[in-house]
């Protein structure tokens, strides 16, 4: 890990379970066993972003903007989500992207006063 990405990150990198370096072979079972969710971001999802339930055990795959997530993951997971974008804007980068998504998985759980606009 980058002493720069842990730095910015202000602590909350040890705060949030992420997983990575690992096969992807039987990670959806595993995942599917112990009674996780899976959703998958997605530009072409079925669902508007905010119309998910991220309450309880989920697990979020999100794949980079320019390849994005495989066939074979996204033919398993539960629900496919998507950010609705203006026309003029083409894609977001998967840090933006995960941004929002984790914004509205901390709004439906409950976490951080609201936002007041």
């Amino acid at each position: 890990m980058n002493q720069k990405a842990v730095r910015a990150s202000a602590g909350s990198l040890f705060r949030v379970p992420i997983l990575s370096g690992f096969k992807l072979d039987g990670l959806v079972e595993n995942l599917r066993e112990r009674g996780f969710r899976l959703v998958a971001v997605n530009p072409n999802g079925d669902r508007d972003f905010r119309e998910g339930d991220y309450q309880g055990s989920t697990a979020l795959f999100i794949g980079n903007e320019g390849r994005g997530l495989t066939r074979s993951i996204l033919d398993k997971v539960d629900l496919k989500v998507k950010i609705p974008l203006a026309m003029a804007v083409e894609s977001l980068n998967v840090a933006i992207a995960s941004s929002i998504i984790l914004c509205e998985v901390a709004r439906q759980r409950g976490a951080g006063p609201p936002i007041r606009g």
